[in-house]
């Protein structure tokens, strides 16, 4: 449903926000290719990125239409978007296109939160050093997938 949906989702959020959207694939931190996102779109001209979701339920559309509620999952994928990206701000919205007699999209930008960053960088270099272990165990090393 979400994936049907994300293009009428960026077209809709491109026309309520006037922002030209790039759409792109895996994104890495850096060259060492050990961390990286998959944006729904980073916006043209600006360090901002978005997320975009069409919930199969209307019920957590309209949650998030009325009252703003973000899951954590969803504000730590964003603030985990900044961090590889470097950017300060994440477009975030959630887009219903059942809704007949109200709003079909609600958009809100989502500040990068240097507190939370920090603890996702500090937990990409736990992940990193934990994969590479048992990578060892295995006889194997970080690159050898790409060989």
């Amino acid at each position: 449903w979400g994936k049907d949906n994300e293009e009428a989702a960026r077209d809709a959020y491109s026309a309520r926000t006037f922002e030209i959207i790039d759409e792109q694939g895996f994104v890495y931190k850096d060259n060492s290719m050990r961390c990286g996102a998959s944006p729904d779109g980073l916006i043209q001209g600006k360090p901002k990125g978005l997320e975009l979701k069409a919930p199969y339920n209307s019920g957590v559309f309209i949650a998030f239409a009325a009252r703003d509620v973000i899951k954590m999952t969803e504000i730590i994928q964003c603030q985990y978007s900044m961090w590889v990206t470097g950017y300060k701000s994440w477009g975030f919205a959630k887009y219903d296109p059942r809704n007949v007699n109200c709003k079909k999209l609600h958009v809100v930008e989502i500040m990068r939160d240097e507190v939370m960053i920090k603890k996702l960088e500090e937990g990409a270099k736990s992940f990193i050093a934990e994969m590479d272990i048992a990578l060892d165990k295995l006889g194997m090393s970080f690159g050898m997938q790409w060989n």
